[in-house]
């Protein structure tokens, strides 16, 4: 858990008490000193949440602001102790939902069981300070997993279908849960605990919603509402799924995990977290940055293991990704190494190049493949790859690549006059 607070800016919107009994319109009751009169109105725009009347803390929502301002809002609505409505709102940042890495448990200490009454507006609030949760260990997560895979009658095409939703931005809805807040935050929980916990952070709900409620959560839970059309529903007594099924390439291998062992996908995630992270802030859809990293994650396997991998998708990978560690990226670079000399094809290992000058450690390690292969007669086709390493200007540098570029050299002219080439060794010389 880090010792950093989050002072969070928030204000209550609902109908005033008065002779306890709730009495007119609602209205802006109370704000803490960073909120104006106008955000205020503009977060009640953009979200309004329905009261969940049979639950005793009500409804309870993670939602985006689409606004600098307020990117997310946490939003809990209920009907206080007078009967009066009566929303909680406070303004979050994707740093603090970053920093709790999908432990929607250490939001709940902000959810109130009964909500402050007001008998006259204008009230200021403090700002509330959030301290962040530890982080979940992988045996509380494997537990989650575990949790959610009951909830949906132990259908891993259903925990499938649920996860691709969340990926592909399907609205995910949840139809006859009980009204319990803590059982539908465990399902949500469940979901999450696919996922590495870059994307975490980014996924919306909303614990209870009704259709004429437009929030835009990927997660809903409904009560028998008639759902969209558009969206995919899971009914959880009768464990059944409807409409829209989500076909999607990270689901399916983190669900072809699961079927091998739920440890797998906790250390699958803890693999794919930075490299998910990379692509978000490329811009990267959730569906695109996790269907890359989760195809890193086979890549990388495949190697480790020596099982056939695409070249290009192998030398792109080292080009381009900056969040292999040194182990991988002298894996990658030495399998293009390796592979090129098969092919007799040295162009294929040019990524490799620039590498060098910033990784002493994998310099000495492809030099001395490349020493190698020279020694076992193949300076032949090492010469010219040689020379346009080292005149690369940002290609290896330094004493022993030239030496092993003059020593090609020489061993492919040796190669010519043997063969008694005369032209080869014109063009040469």
């Amino acid at each position: 858990m880090s010792d950093a607070k989050f002072v969070l800016e928030h204000f209550y919107y609902g109908q005033l008490v008065t002779n306890n009994k709730p009495t007119g319109d609602q209205r802006i009751l109370a704000m803490s000193a960073g909120v104006s009169p106008k955000l205020a109105e503009q977060a009640v725009e953009r979200v309004t949440l329905p009261p969940f009347m049979t639950s005793k803390s009500g409804s309870w929502a993670i939602l985006r602001g689409r606004n600098r301002l307020m990117p997310f809002l946490m939003v809990q609505a209920q009907q206080g102790s007078m009967g009066q409505l009566i929303s909680h709102y406070i303004f979050i940042t994707p740093d603090l939902l970053k920093a709790i890495f999908g432990n929607l448990r250490g939001l709940l200490s902000m959810v109130q069981e009964n909500m402050p009454v007001f008998d006259k507006p204008d009230n200021k609030l403090k700002p509330i300070e959030f301290l962040p949760p530890r982080i979940r260990t992988n045996d509380e997560e494997i537990d989650d997993i575990l949790e959610l895979m009951t909830l949906t009658g132990n259908k891993l095409p259903t925990i499938e279908n649920l996860l691709g939703g969340i990926v592909k931005g399907t609205p995910v809805i949840i139809q006859g849960a009980p009204a319990d807040l803590n059982q539908r935050v465990q399902f949500i929980q469940g979901l999450l605990s696919l996922l590495p916990s870059s994307a975490r952070y980014g996924v919306t709900f909303t614990t209870h919603t009704q259709p004429t409620n437009d929030n835009d959560a990927q997660i809903r839970f409904y009560s028998d509402d008639v759902p969209p059309t558009d969206a995919t529903v899971f009914n959880w007594t009768r464990k059944q799924m409807l409409g829209i099924v989500n076909e999607d390439p990270y689901s399916h291998f983190i669900i072809s995990q699961l079927r091998l062992d739920t440890e797998l996908v906790i250390q699958r995630n803890n693999a794919m977290t930075a490299v998910a992270g990379w692509r978000f802030n490329l811009g990267d859809k959730l569906s695109d940055a996790l269907g890359y990293a989760s195809q890193r994650v086979r890549v990388d396997e495949a190697l480790r293991s020596s099982q056939p991998v695409d070249k290009d998708e192998v030398s792109r990978i080292l080009a381009e990704d900056p969040t292999l560690s040194d182990e991988l990226r002298a894996l990658y670079a030495g399998h293009l190494v390796k592979f090129s000399l098969a092919m007799r094809d040295m162009t294929l290992a040019d990524p490799v190049a620039m590498l060098l000058r910033e990784d002493s450690q994998l310099e000495r390690i492809i030099w001395r493949q490349m020493e190698q292969s020279l020694n076992e007669g193949q300076g032949w086709l090492l010469h010219e790859t040689l020379i346009k390493w080292i005149t690369n200007p940002l290609g290896p540098q330094g004493q022993d690549w030239v030496d092993l570029t003059h020593r090609a050299g020489l061993s492919r002219l040796k190669k010519l006059v043997d063969e008694q080439d005369i032209d080869g060794i014109g063009d040469f010389l």
